[in-house]
């Protein structure tokens, strides 16, 4: 009887593999955004998710939807989109390379961004102290 189970485990695993080679992965779509399109467009989701969930107020006051917005700037369609993530997705190199650059990317802008908030703030404070040191114990003196 135990003879049998190790049989028939054995055979549906070997049938389960045998099946999974056979299935045929996604088919390439015959309109498919190129990688380096979809690590841009990746990235515009990203920051346009951001702008979303951060600061909803400016994209209603400026009126951007972004699904619209993605799809009028890369001149694709919705379907055209879908089709090539599920595509990318079904190739897991492909699709980690993809967000691995969407990744760096982010990374980039923030750095820069956090270097133009640093000087910015810096400039701001040499202005306001105008290269004095202030005390704040000692007032100021006041022209008559």
């Amino acid at each position: 009887m135990m003879e049998f189970g190790k049989k028939w485990i054995g055979g549906m695993l070997f049938f389960i593999l045998l099946v999974s080679c056979e299935t045929h992965m996604v088919e390439k779509p015959g309109n498919l955004i190129e990688e380096e399109q979809m690590v841009d467009i990746f990235y515009d989701i990203a920051v346009l998710n951001a702008a979303r969930s951060s600061n909803a107020g400016v994209l209603r006051d400026h009126r951007i939807q972004p699904e619209e917005f993605l799809y009028e700037k890369y001149q694709i369609d919705s379907l055209q989109l879908a089709k090539s993530s599920v595509y990318y997705a079904s190739k897991p190199n492909i699709h980690l390379r993809i967000f691995k650059a969407v990744e760096e990317r982010l990374k980039e802008e923030k750095k820069l961004a956090d270097s133009l908030m640093r000087v910015k703030r810096e400039e701001s404070m040499k202005k306001e102290f105008n290269g004095k040191k202030r005390d704040s114990v000692v007032p100021e003196e006041v022209p008559e």
